[in-house]
Formats: structure tokens, sequence, C-alpha cells
């Protein structure tokens, strides 16, 4: 719409969903009124965004358009590095929406980017895989954060942002790892890397791929309110209506089947412990739920 751009009462949020807050406002919805600039960032025509209010913006990358939100400190810490916050498969950077305010608060500078092909994000055809994601990281750091930074990341977002720290030591300023995805082959070697990704994967026939694709969004977008409490045993509430309504927006994009198709064709992953401990060896934060429906945290 026209006119002064009104900035909702993004400061207030105490991490649950109840209350007026930003999780309440129909963000993002507004495309059209953004202007891009020559770098390809686009944002709102506002010079003068308040301090500890989540700004969006979306960049081009690729040729695609992706979204993202940035949330600047009002007494930034002395020299802290910017936060990254890399989100899970089929999530997008609003996952984080409820530590955007609590980690401004305490002097960061805060990125939530949506990874190309999830949320809000353009459904390019672009060939989806971990390495993509990763060089989409590296690429926002350079490009948009401009500046090394702590990555963290959770699910299939954490071994993306372990990928990254690993193969791009130099844009990353330490790494945190929250309910990881990624496998841990404890005594894996570097031949045993490369023996693994000499190993041509056959993936299933394109029918089998098709009809499992569209069996998997059926079942998903049936079914989003129930995975998400059952994602969520702690905090519940936090798996609102407005968190399933964004998933099953971005599951009906009539590209989504694509994105989603793409775990059939994914590259073997490298170990994440081999990404810590023989590549990245810088400061690493590891946080395991105990309660992780995804992962026996035990074992890892």
């Amino acid at each position: 719409q026209e006119g002064d751009v009104v900035a909702p009462n993004f400061a207030s949020s105490s991490g649950s969903g109840s209350g007026s807050g930003w999780w309440d406002e129909p963000v993002a919805s507004a495309s059209s009124s953004y202007d891009e600039g020559p770098d390809g960032v686009q944002q709102w025509g506002v010079t003068d965004w308040p301090k500890r209010v989540p700004r969006r913006c979306s960049w081009r990358w690729r040729g695609a358009l992706t979204d993202y939100c940035v949330i600047e400190p009002e007494q930034p810490r002395d020299d802290a590095p910017a936060l990254v916050l890399v989100h899970g498969f089929g999530a997008f950077g609003d996952q984080w929406r409820f530590n955007l305010g609590p980690l401004a608060a305490a002097g960061y500078r805060v990125y939530t980017p949506t990874l190309p092909g999830f949320g809000r994000s353009e459904k390019a055809a672009l060939q989806y895989s971990q390495n993509a994601w990763r060089d989409f990281i590296r690429d926002f750091l350079v490009c948009v954060v401009g500046e090394p930074a702590i990555v963290a990341g959770n699910s299939i977002g954490g071994f993306i942002a372990a990928s990254a720290a690993a193969d791009y030591p130099s844009l990353v300023a330490g790494l945190v790892l929250i309910n990881s995805a990624g496998p841990i082959t404890p005594g894996v070697t570097t031949a045993d890397i490369e023996k693994a990704a000499a190993e041509v994967k056959t993936p299933p026939p394109a029918f089998v791929v098709k009809l499992s694709t569209m069996a998997l969004m059926m079942y998903l977008q049936n079914s989003i309110g129930k995975q998400l409490k059952w994602l969520y045993p702690t905090n519940p509430d936090n798996a609102d209506e407005w968190l399933e309504q964004e998933i099953y927006r971005a599951a009906s994009d009539s590209r989504a089947a694509d994105v989603f198709a793409s775990v059939f064709y994914l590259p073997k992953p490298r170990p994440l412990n081999y990404l810590i401990n023989e590549l990245w060896k810088g400061p690493t934060a590891v946080v395991q739920g105990v309660l992780d429906p995804l992962n026996d945290a035990k074992v890892r």
C-alpha cells in the first residue's frame, strides 16, 4: 500500500505465541512494495528503520528471489559478530521469530534467511541439494552480511551451517548446531570421504519419485498441525496456527513438489563429525535436545 510504513512492535517478543507481536503480522505479503537495489537486495523504502524491529528484505540469488529478516540491536555488543540462523527442511526463516528479539536485546545483529525453495523464497528451477544451500549461505555471508558471522542451524540447517563452516571457514566466526541433522561416523577418514564422493548414486525411477512426492505432499498438507505439535514437544504453543498456515501456503506453491523431490537426488552427506573436527576445527557449540523426535539424542 502507498503511504507510510507502520512497523509493528517487535521488541516486546517474549518467546511465547500469546499477545500482540510480530508473529501476529501478515509479513512478507507485500513484495510488490519493495524497491530493488543494484546489489539485488530488496527492502522497504524506509531509511530510519527502528532498532530491535525485524526488517523483512529480499535478495536475488542466482536469479531467484529469496526472503530474509534482519534485526539491529539498540546497544550493540563491542566487536560482536552478526548471527545468521539457518532453518530446517520444510521450514523458513520465520522459524526463529521468537529468538530475534532476545538476541537483539543481547546486542547482536541477527539475520534469518529463508533458503531457496522454502517458505516465501522463490521455488526456482534449481538443482536443490545440501551443496546448493551451503553455497547460498556462503554468498549470503559475502553479499548481505558483509563480514564473518556466527552461523547457527537447526535440523538440516545445522548440517548446512557445518558444511559452510567446513568449506568456507574464513566466512564463519563460530558455529552453533541445534538438533542438527547429518550422519555421525566415528573413525571416518579422508580416504573414506573421497571414496564415498566417487560413488555414483542411482536415484529411483522418475515415476517412483513423482508418485512418492505426490503422496508425501498430500500427507504433509493434511497433517501439518499434527506434525508441528510432534516437533515441538516442550513448547507446543509455539507451533501456532500462523506457523501452520505459512507452511501450508509454501507447500501449496506450484513448484514446492520439485523441492521435496530433491531428497531423492541428494548426494551422500559427509559425516557431521568430519566436517567439524577435520575441516572446520573452529569454535562450535552443540545443542541437542533430549526430546528431539528426529534424532536419537543419547547416541548422538
